[in-house]
C-alpha cells in the first residue's frame, strides 16, 4: 500500500481548470473543505477559490498567508471573493484559527 500523496499538476490559473483535482483528489476521499494560501490572490489563488465555491466545497481563505502581485488588487479579489461567494461557504480566516482547528465545525 502506498502512502505517497496525490499530485495534481496545475497548468492554468486555477487549479480546478482542468484537472482531476475536484474528482479524484477531493471528492474520492470525501472532502467538503478547502484551504486556499498563496501568491498571487488577485490571480491564480482568488481564482482557485472561486472555482473552489462552484464545485460546491466550503472555501477558508487563509487571509494572512495570501499575498498580491500589487496591494490594491489583492483587496479587490478579497473584497470580490467575500462579495460574491455567500459566507456560509466561504470564510477568510487567520492562518493561526486555521491551526486551532476552528475551521472543522459545520457552518449554519
Amino acid at each position: 500500500m502506498s502512502s505517497r500523496k496525490p499530485v495534481t499538476e496545475i497548468r492554468r490559473a486555477s487549479a480546478f481548470l482542468r484537472t482531476d483535482l475536484e474528482e479524484t483528489t477531493l471528492r474520492a476521499p470525501g472532502v467538503d473543505a478547502v484551504v486556499v494560501a498563496g501568491f498571487p490572490i488577485d490571480r491564480c489563488v482568488g481564482l482557485t477559490a472561486i472555482d473552489a465555491w462552484e464545485w460546491d466545497f466550503r472555501v477558508i481563505l487563509a487571509g494572512d498567508a495570501v499575498l498580491a502581485t500589487r496591494r490594491a488588487d489583492g483587496q479587490l479579489m478579497l473584497a470580490t471573493s467575500r462579495g460574491r461567494l455567500p459566507s456560509s461557504r466561504c470564510r477568510t480566516l487567520r492562518v493561526k484559527r486555521i491551526a486551532d482547528d476552528e475551521v472543522t465545525q459545520q457552518d449554519g
